[in-house]
């Protein structure tokens, strides 16, 4: 089978930058994890990825997945022809490959795209753009109606959750619904028993793993930190989404005196998160609205405790008093209780570690994800031979 996954994907670390440094960008993680597990069940499998930094196409090729960076239409293009162009240029591209099937990450423009071709086509719906905030995105009224389009148009969808899944009832939507979950990178299933993490020894470290922007409500998490005096932060994350933002945040920490308190620590690779989150007492992620946020499944994964908000699909994720702990958005108060009780209660946080673990490997473990993901792409194509 001849697999192609459109999505957004950074170009790094197949070319480096001029500092060396991760750009500001999504890394979009389980696309990679879920390529290189379909891989490993013997399918051939290729990445497209629309770029505006490339002028011709780039191929690269890792653990036996080939990615293909495929140049953005010309900018006066885009602007006269905001949807066709880029739609145009992506089928152009796989006609070249000429997959068995398409797998589209995100409702936006690659399903447009996808959903407009000859080719079956699986959707997976990743975050719910009517449902989140309108500070989210400049374009957004254009995103929810691309968003909406896509529903409408196609036959198959994988969720990433049963949020995902109750909105889509709610929407009216009646075709197929595969019920698969993101992939964790194996890295984080990797046990570390001499580390203070397994043991819960003088572990006052609190971790925040997302996007710097109001969505996030990072500044809950520097409050709930602060409530904690012994406690300190460490923020893994790319640069702030404004200026604007970067300057409250950081007034906000010289107004607590938190600067030795707070540490930013920039991107890291998925090797780097896993031995930090193993040096960490818990996760914190604060943030107004989520779909399903990986970052907690990677968590879960090296047997750490979350506490999170309970908002979108973040309740189907932990269980709460059992994983993690969910908490109001806004609550500080009871996010800092929260810590306090995994920093005091060692039976607690090893119960928890150990429920995590065990949830993790039998949802997220990639070659279980990469099962359930090929037996939806047989179904789609049977359904498609048969016209249904």
């Amino acid at each position: 089978m001849r697999v192609a996954i459109l999505s957004n994907h950074p170009i790094y670390p197949f070319i480096k930058t001029e500092n060396g440094h991760w750009p500001n960008e999504h890394p979009y993680p389980w696309v990679r994890t879920l390529a290189e597990a379909l891989v490993r069940t013997g399918e051939s499998v290729f990445v497209v990825a629309l770029r505006r930094d490339v002028h011709k196409p780039l191929i690269f090729k890792e653990n036996g997945v080939e990615y293909h960076f495929v140049p953005y239409p010309h900018k006066i293009v885009r602007k006269l022809i905001p949807l066709s162009a880029p739609a145009k240029a992506i089928r152009k591209y796989l006609e070249k490959l000429n997959p068995t099937i398409v797998h589209v990450q995100g409702a936006g423009i690659y399903s447009h795209a996808a959903l407009n071709s000859h080719w079956p086509v699986v959707v997976t719906v990743h975050g719910i753009v009517s449902d989140y905030p309108i500070h989210l995105s400049k374009d957004h009224k254009r995103e929810i109606m691309l968003e909406r389009e896509v529903i409408e148009k196609a036959r198959h969808i994988i969720s990433i959750s049963p949020y995902v899944t109750n909105w889509l009832q709610e929407f009216g939507y009646a075709n197929k619904v595969y019920p698969i979950e993101n992939p964790v990178n194996p890295v984080f299933y990797l046990s570390r028993p001499k580390s203070n993490h397994s043991t819960h020894q003088n572990v006052n470290r609190v971790l925040f793993v997302g996007g710097l922007a109001p969505r996030k409500r990072v500044e809950d998490a520097i409050s709930s930190a602060d409530q904690v005096p012994e406690m300190k932060l460490d923020i893994v994350s790319h640069a702030f989404s404004s200026t604007d933002y970067r300057d409250k945040i950081m007034k906000m920490i010289q107004e607590l005196k938190m600067n030795d308190h707070v540490n930013f620590c920039g991107y890291k690779e998925p090797e780097t998160l896993s031995e930090i989150m193993h040096q960490s007492l818990c996760l914190i992620l604060p943030t107004e609205a989520e779909t399903a946020p990986l970052v907690i499944a990677e968590a879960m994964a090296t047997g750490l405790p979350v506490i999170a908000t309970r908002v979108g699909g973040i309740p189907y994720l932990i269980d709460d008093g059992h994983t993690g702990f969910l908490v109001d958005v806004g609550d500080t108060k009871s996010m800092a209780d929260k810590i306090r009780i995994l920093s005091r209660d060692q039976e607690l946080w090893r119960r928890m570690s150990k429920a995590s673990v065990v949830q993790a490997k039998q949802r997220f473990y990639p070659d279980l994800v990469a099962s359930s993901t090929l037996l939806a792409y047989k179904d789609i194509l049977s359904c498609t031979h048969s016209g249904k």
